[in-house]
């Protein structure tokens, strides 16, 4: 408890030191939680913006919309065709910094044309535990991320946000979709297509947090492992499974029985 309020506090502490802060969300708990926190602490000089572009997951920019309105949080979206980028679409493992250069050279723009020079990023400790090349790129262009230097963690996230009684849309890590396909091939729409549509029917059937992970045709599905014994004790729910993933476009459906975890795709 008291390491919960000195993280808060700690995190307070920095944001008051800016009288303007664009705040990039993607739709997630981290960025949700910062952009929350942030109009708390500055007030109305605060402007979430989010990209919606084939790597989003479309669910959690409509949550956080809603989420933005009901507490009075200024935010705009920006479209960016991110598969325009060969470097992107070409899926090698540095596909992330080149995926947040253009990302973030889109918000850059539409903060400066709002009359905004600081943008936050919801980056916190738990990320320095992965593989995120897309960190030198928010370097690069001077992105803050007050989370992080505040030393907090996604586990001190949810519970500073149960302390201040806030319901955040999404409490669990997620990730691009891209982060779905694995190196080498390459992104199309047809394939981020599959993933993002098997993924929406498999939490529609309530199992999430869940990943369909693509390899070659090989859709591997990864989620805690109370859904795995759920699923494997059932036919109608296993047949129905393959039946909606095949129709899809995926050749084979597999369940990994080391269940979910984040960064099962790294080669790190």
């Amino acid at each position: 408890m008291e390491t919960d309020r000195a993280c808060l506090q700690s995190l307070e502490n920095i944001l008051r030191q800016y009288r303007k802060l664009a705040v990039a969300v993607s739709g997630g708990m981290d960025s949700t939680f910062l952009a929350y926190i942030a109009k708390k602490i500055i007030g109305d000089t605060v402007l979430a913006i989010s990209v919606r572009s084939a790597l989003n997951i479309d669910s959690e920019l409509k949550q956080f919309a809603e989420f933005a309105q009901k507490y009075q949080i200024r935010y705009t979206i920006i479209e960016v065709d991110i598969l325009n980028n060969l470097n992107v679409v070409r899926n090698a493992p540095d596909r992330c910094y080149h995926c947040k250069k253009e990302i973030f050279r889109a918000i850059m723009e539409c903060a400066i044309r709002q009359g905004f020079d600081i943008i936050a990023d919801g980056s916190n400790c738990s990320d320095l535990d992965d593989f995120r090349p897309g960190m030198q790129a928010l370097h690069e262009f001077g992105i803050v991320s007050p989370l992080k230097e505040a030393g907090c963690g996604k586990s001190d996230i949810i519970r500073m946000a149960h302390s201040l009684g806030v319901n955040l849309p999404v409490m669990y890590s997620n990730s691009c979709f891209a982060t779905r396909i694995a190196y080498g091939i390459p992104l199309t729409r047809e394939v981020l297509e599959m993933v993002r549509q098997g993924e929406r029917f498999l939490a529609e059937i309530g199992i999430a947090p869940v990943r369909v992970r693509y390899h070659h045709g090989i859709a591997r599905i990864e989620m805690p492992f109370k859904y795995i014994q759920k699923m494997l004790n059932d036919d109608l729910i296993i047949n129905d499974v393959i039946t909606r993933l095949k129709g899809l476009g995926f050749q084979y459906v597999t369940i990994d029985l080391e269940g979910y975890r984040r960064g099962s795709m790294n080669i790190f």
